[in-house]
């Protein structure tokens, strides 16, 4: 299987020469963006021998799902978003009994098979990208990048936004701030409906509200959610509201964008997703040369990227389970997310494996030309675009009366609520919770449960620590964001020994009662105890934990015990 050829033949280098390692498409193309979604698989006619399909069971430690970022990132500038994409969704969704067989991508069409055929006219159509991953909420500026109003201007007025440029998301934009939290992700949707964003792959944290969010989400979204391997356990068809891809017409050239989770569903609450799964590991590869054969063959697609949300954890070269057979023709770019980190790789097919850091640290801009007549395209250069290096920049006022939209919703979450006296490590700040969480569980149930501890599995995320200074329930949230309820568990004396009080996790955190303290080195392993956790603790599995009763149904978090501590003074001591 031949991948698609880069421009070497001899008469491209008299371009390069005069325009730098930049082709440039004809000024006389005028920018075009029609777009059509694709929610319904077929395979394509020309179709190889079967390839097997297995699904992967993942082992993952629930502390997966808290990625920390640090990136080396370089420096770039940004540009214009004025795209009128119009998208339509085909109501038919994929059979879940998919041909495990992987059909053979089209053949250029560049090859001649006879000298009786027309001549070749070239034709270069260039290509600009705005990629995006784990925004995680971050619509206000912070030391981790900017707000939506700068944001926004800043793509606006980027010197190299010239020619309607591809928005393109790969997962966790909503969770992770009070203002997007509280609107449970509408108004980063809405936000990425002003740029006219082109698609958003999901990711895990997308679901972390339950798969209702993500599908209501969806419809007011003006452009596709993309989830090529999500599927309902009910009917083991994708799911309605996820497209497997998306076509965009851009000024002649056709690019297909096919979307999928990583192997990350383990780092989601097992509660919020009973309803779906994902394919994964072996079965996520026919999914997608199914449908990256079917765009070449049936929408003639000229270009093919995969948006993933999943990724490398070293900045030098690809450590995670990607199939790199996918990049043999199937694939031209892929863009990631998931695992934070800033970098430019390529495999061994040669083909760009691109992801940005988090909290809108940072943003890649990718330039390509296509020659549509020759079946070929270059990547001419990738960007890491510091956010916080435009922090001068004016908020855009169309972005920003979002905040006034969704008022009511997010309420006064910048209010001083106390003072912090010292400096707080992400130690300091997990411990803490799990005291509250142990005095909270002893003020409702102590009078009926000999209470062991409180605690689990607890981690802060950007920016992990609290410094001196005034404290906000915004602040409280970016640190523990999630809305892990409260509950009060019982559990074996085998598994309190080994998950708990003898654990070899570092991120469970736990507080004895004085009933545990004196009986932590008596447990009986065939007795019963309980506990006070949340309910991400509560949901991993291995940890055999039973609900016995939820302390607010409503929802009262970690954040919020912590907002209690400050009101009170506790932060000064």
């Amino acid at each position: 299987m031949i991948n698609k050829k880069l421009f070497l033949i001899p008469f491209i280098a008299l371009i390069i020469a005069s325009c730098g390692n930049k082709p440039s498409a004809p000024s006389s193309v005028t920018p075009s963006s029609d777009i059509s979604v694709s929610s319904e698989k077929s395979t394509s006619s020309k179709e190889s021998s079967s390839s097997k399909e297995s699904s992967k069971e993942s082992s993952k430690e629930s502390s997966s799902s808290s990625e920390q970022s640090s990136s080396s990132e370089e420096k770039s500038s940004s540009s214009e978003v004025s795209s009128s994409s119009e998208v339509s969704s085909s109501s038919e969704q994929s059979s879940s009994s998919e041909s495990s067989s992987s059909s053979e991508p089209i053949s250029s069409s560049s090859e001649i098979s006879s000298s009786s055929e027309e001549p070749i006219v070239d034709n270069f159509v260039n290509i600009e990208i705005f990629a995006l991953n784990d925004v995680h909420g971050n619509v206000k500026d912070t030391s981790n990048g900017l707000g939506i109003g700068k944001t926004t201007t800043l793509l606006k007025t980027y010197p190299e936004n010239v020619n309607d440029a591809l928005y393109i998301s790969q997962g966790d934009m909503w969770q992770g701030s009070a203002e997007s939290n509280k609107t449970k992700g509408k108004l980063v949707t809405e936000w990425m409906n002003q740029m006219n964003f082109t698609s958003m792959t999901v990711g895990n944290h997308e679901f972390d509200w339950s798969t209702s969010y993500v599908s209501a989400n969806s419809q007011l979204a003006n452009f596709p959610f993309l989830g090529i391997n999500v599927f309902d356990r009910t009917t083991n068809q994708r799911v309605s509201y996820l497209d497997p891809s998306v076509v965009v017409n851009k000024n002649g050239a056709k690019i297909g964008i096919i979307g999928a989770i990583g192997d990350c569903y383990n780092s989601i609450s097992s509660s919020m997703v009973e309803d779906v799964y994902f394919k994964v590991g072996d079965e996520l590869s026919v999914l997608v040369k199914q449908e990256a054969t079917r765009l070449r063959n049936e929408e003639k697609c000229d270009f093919i990227i995969f948006s993933v949300h999943d990724g490398s954890e070293d900045y030098n070269y690809l450590d995670y389970d990607y199939d790199q057979s996918l990049s043999n023709g199937y694939v031209d770019l892929v863009l990631e997310g998931h695992t934070h980190k800033n970098y430019v790789l390529t495999d061994n097919y040669g083909v760009y494996h691109i992801q940005c850091s988090a909290n809108n640290k940072t943003i890649n801009y990718i330039n390509i030309t296509i020659n549509t007549g020759r079946d070929t395209f270059v990547v001419n250069n990738t960007k890491t675009i510091y956010t916080n290096n435009y922090d001068y920049l004016s908020a855009d006022s169309t972005a920003e009366s979002l905040f006034t939209k969704y008022a009511s919703e997010i309420g006064d979450v910048n209010s001083v609520l106390g003072y912090n006296a010292y400096y707080r490590s992400d130690d300091d700040l997990e411990d803490l919770v799990a005291s509250l969480y142990l005095q909270y569980g002893l003020e409702k149930w102590g009078s009926q449960y000999d209470i062991f501890l409180g605690g689990g599995y607890l981690k802060t995320r950007s920016p992990y620590d609290l410094e001196v200074g005034d404290i906000t329930y915004a602040m409280l949230s970016s640190l523990f964001t999630f809305d892990n309820n409260l509950v009060l568990c019982s559990i074996s004396g085998y598994n309190l020994h080994y998950k708990f009080v003898h654990t070899s996790n570092s991120d469970y955190h736990v507080s004895y009662s004085s009933y545990g303290q004196a009986n932590s080195g008596y447990i009986t392993f065939s007795n019963t105890y309980y506990v006070v956790c949340d309910t991400y603790t509560s949901d991993y599995a291995s940890n055999n934990l039973t609900v016995v009763d939820t302390y607010d149904a409503s929802g009262f978090y970690a954040r919020d015990m912590l907002a209690n501590y400050a009101s009170s003074g506790g932060f000064l001591n």
